[in-house]
């Protein structure tokens, strides 16, 4: 689907689109692999994050004292406004069923 949109709203064809995705693929292996971080503009960046246990004594540091790697990723600004905006409704029977028990309890009717 990705490829299909890129190619449609581009010039690219999806031989190209397919190698965009590819390289950018690559990149984010070999920034997670160096440790490094990739800012991708107005879309999001990664940064490798690499979180430690607490130790008892500061003798008992070592490698065997952190995580395992992470790869930590930030929404920019348009995205999360994006999200901020999503409206979402729940439609659940099971719910409305409960509340209209609820409601009839309170004005006092009884269910037969």
């Amino acid at each position: 689907m990705v490829l299909e949109r890129i190619v449609r709203e581009t010039s690219l064809t999806e031989g190209d689109a397919r190698n965009v995705i590819i390289t950018l693929r690559n990149l984010i292996l070999e920034c997670a692999r160096m440790g490094t971080g990739l800012d991708l503009g107005d879309i999001f960046s990664l940064r490798v994050n690499v979180p430690s246990k607490m130790e008892e004594n500061e003798k008992d540091v070592c490698a065997k004292s952190l995580k395992a790697p992470r790869l930590t990723l930030t929404w920019k600004e348009s995205v999360r406004k994006a999200l901020k905006e999503l409206q979402v409704d729940v439609d659940n029977p099971a719910r409305k069923t409960t509340k209209a028990k609820k409601e009839n309890k309170e004005e006092g009717h009884h269910e037969p």
